[in-house]
């Protein structure tokens, strides 16, 4: 199951649709007050119009909210100005301008927490951490800004929506097919979902029956699905409706009950038509209607879905949808017969299956970035957890020596007052002087073990991001290579074929520049873990070019000839010559193991 409806379910909250007289009433009450009221709430007034507008009129609502953030800043409305800069962002999202949604949200975010707004503040890393993860598949972000907004929540807004951020979280893994711990954190959310609580209990419904799905339990899924359905009928959140209707089609067709998969699709589209600005809501539907006529074979009916499917799909470049769409509609008109519009499409299918493997490659690396940044977080819990210890350590310490310090005064008067006991007192004194410094030695014993093991923790830690950095080279340089064969095969392709090609190549290029890293980097990395590496050598053998260093740098880390030309991007028989001559400037025997030498600095 996709999660790409995902969305819009946490922007769906901002204004639920009005049967027209009503919105009509609202409006003119708010035009009201915009006209006769105080300042503040004038700004207040402005921010709701341009609510009311955000999903059917783009220019009015960015006009309203224009107003209010203009007002907002004259009279040093901080809550008001930030309430306007997100209705913005809200805006644009649905106007499908989700690179300016984001620096919006970014700014909203900063003036909430600027003053003290937590909820909004919280509304904003939501936003932006749905669209890293159901329009990006960037992970590692949407993990940090859900987790931004769960911490707001611990530490200043606990009776707020707290379950938001972590159903997010929850998806994240979910995304990742890491079903463990996607169900450890939907618990977690169940926990915290007070019973009278519609919109938190619509939200885990939801996404528990995303996960049911998932993990292939559709008549688990079925009954959360319908549950959410239900929920956000009562609500009336469009967003909310639609997801569950996609999503249930889904169930429905993995359950072959056709009639009910196309009932919940033609809902999912009728519903779109009151989202009419944003095209992905609309294509969703569509989507889900052309694969259930593809399942009952009626190819006609599929064709026209996925037709209109490829049009929305390619104007918003959705790279995984093109590449589904062009293989159903493949094997539609080869059922209709018509073998050389078949090729026509397998051509593109592959053309774009090309692109997604990229992109999974991509989630990979994104995918053991997450499990760095999840080690690191949990490495500094232990730092915060020995610190802890330490100071009540170092407490208890501190009430022993001011206890020894009284102990040791009584002792004293009364030795003065009684001789007789003296000598058995200071024996007492010399007895606990003793133990307290056995108890100091054995403490500073305890803690240089743990100083220890966290610099081993630390060492494998500075390891994996080393291997990371590898990683993300040899990653470049096939790109690099992939993009250089594809521009040789455009030249060959007729005209209509090119388009498609060079899009996928502007692709291959993005992901290039997501992955580089400079040398620079990759060296502080090896140096972290290799103290002294390079200087060691360079003091050694002054005589060596970078491009050595860069040899004798991957040779240290156990890389193979092919593995070391894809980073250099040079043949492998270059790399051999390579390594031939480090040989001479580092004086080695024919005898010698370049690598057992190298490993010796």
């Amino acid at each position: 199951m996709k999660f790409n409806c995902w969305a819009l379910i946490l922007f769906s909250f901002l204004n639920n649709p009005l049967a027209l007289a009503q919105k009509q009433s609202v409006i003119d009450s708010l035009e009201k007050i915009v006209s006769t009221s105080e300042k503040e709430t004038k700004v207040n007034a402005l921010n709701k119009l341009a609510e009311t507008y955000v999903k059917t009129d783009f220019k009015k609502a960015e006009d309203f909210s224009n107003k209010a953030i203009k007002m907002a800043i004259e009279i040093s409305f901080c809550r008001g100005q930030a309430k306007g800069i997100f209705l913005q962002a809200n805006a644009f999202f649905f106007h499908n301008d989700h690179k300016r949604c984001i620096d919006l949200c970014q700014l909203s975010a900063q003036k909430a927490i600027a003053c003290k707004d937590w909820e909004l503040a919280c509304q904003n890393f939501e936003a932006m951490a749905a669209i890293y993860i159901t329009l990006w598949q960037d992970y590692p972000k949407s993990l940090e800004y859900y987790s931004k907004s769960l911490q707001i929540y611990e530490l200043y807004f606990p009776e707020g929506k707290i379950y938001n951020p972590i159903i997010g979280i929850a998806k994240v893994y979910l995304s990742q097919n890491d079903f463990v711990r996607s169900s450890e954190y939907f618990e977690k959310a169940q926990s915290v979902i007070r019973p009278n609580d519609e919109s938190g209990l619509q939200l885990l419904y939801a996404n528990l029956g995303d996960l049911n799905f998932a993990e292939k339990k559709y008549s688990e899924a079925e009954i959360n699905l319908l549950k959410a359905y239900a929920s956000y009928q009562t609500s009336n959140s469009i967003g909310g409706l639609i997801t569950c209707c996609v999503d249930l089609a889904n169930v429905y067709r993995a359950l072959n009950n056709f009639t009910a998969a196309l009932k919940y699709g033609e809902e999912a589209l009728k519903l779109s038509q009151q989202m009419n600005q944003y095209d992905r809501a609309r294509m969703y539907g569509i989507q889900s209607l052309g694969k259930t006529y593809l399942a009952l074979s009626d190819f006609k009916k599929a064709k026209d879905y996925f037709v209109e499917t490829v049009s929305i799909a390619s104007r918003l470049n959705m790279i995984e949808e093109l590449k589904e769409s062009y293989e159903s509609l493949a094997i539609i008109s080869q059922a209709l017969g018509n073998y050389q519009e078949a090729l026509r499409y397998e051509r593109l299918h592959a053309a774009f299956a090309d692109s997604v493997m990229n992109k999974q490659k991509a989630r990979e690396i994104s995918k053991l970035e997450v499990q760095l940044e999840t080690e690191k977080k949990e490495r500094e819990i232990q730092l915060l957890e020995r610190d802890k210890q330490m100071s009540q350590l170092n407490t208890a310490a501190t009430i022993a020596a001011l206890l020894g310090v009284i102990i040791l005064a009584i002792s004293i008067i009364s030795g003065q007052r009684i001789k007789n006991k003296k000598e058995r007192e200071l024996a007492e004194m010399q007895q606990r002087v003793l133990q307290e410094r056995t108890t100091r030695i054995e403490a500073e014993l305890k803690s240089n073990q743990l100083k220890e093991e966290q610099l081993a923790k630390e060492l494998d830690f500075k390891t994996k991001e080393l291997t990371t950095t590898a990683l993300n080279l040899i990653q470049k340089n096939e790109t690099l290579e992939n993009l250089k064969r594809s521009v040789e095969e455009i030249k060959q392709l007729p005209q209509e074929e090119i388009r498609a090609k060079l899009n996928i190549l502007v692709n291959a290029v993005n992901f290039s520049f997501h992955l580089d890293r400079d040398w620079n980097s990759f060296r502080l990395h090896f140096d972290q873990v290799h103290q002294g590496f390079f200087n060691k050598l360079i003091k050694q053998f002054p005589d060596l070019t970078g491009n050595d260093l860069k040899i004798c740098a991957l040779m240290r880390l156990n890389l193979d000839t092919k593995e070391m030309a894809t980073i250099l991007d040079i043949s492998a028989e270059s790399t051999k010559v390579a390594r031939h001559r480090l040989r001479k400037k580092l004086n080695i025997t024919p005898d010698q193991n370049l690598s057992s030498f190298l490993a010796t600095f």
